[in-house]
């Protein structure tokens, strides 16, 4: 299993914030913070969130009850 490294923690937060409010695709934000394809954006994003890219935007844009 690979090390959360403090670099993988931080872009993590930005695209969790990302994810939740930009139009931006998976694909088009995993560019944007470095990673050269979005198998490894969403790899390195769920070993910091818990869950996958679109899963955590499904839940993140869900009215709140």
């Amino acid at each position: 299993m690979a090390r959360v490294t403090c670099c993988n923690v931080v872009v993590a937060r930005l695209a969790r914030d990302a994810l939740a409010r930009a139009t931006l695709s998976i694909s088009e934000l995993a560019r944007a913070t470095g990673y050269p394809s979005e198998s490894a954006f969403s790899t390195a994003f769920r070993r910091v969130v818990g869950s996958s890219p679109a899963q955590f935007r499904k839940q993140a844009r869900q009215p709140p009850r």
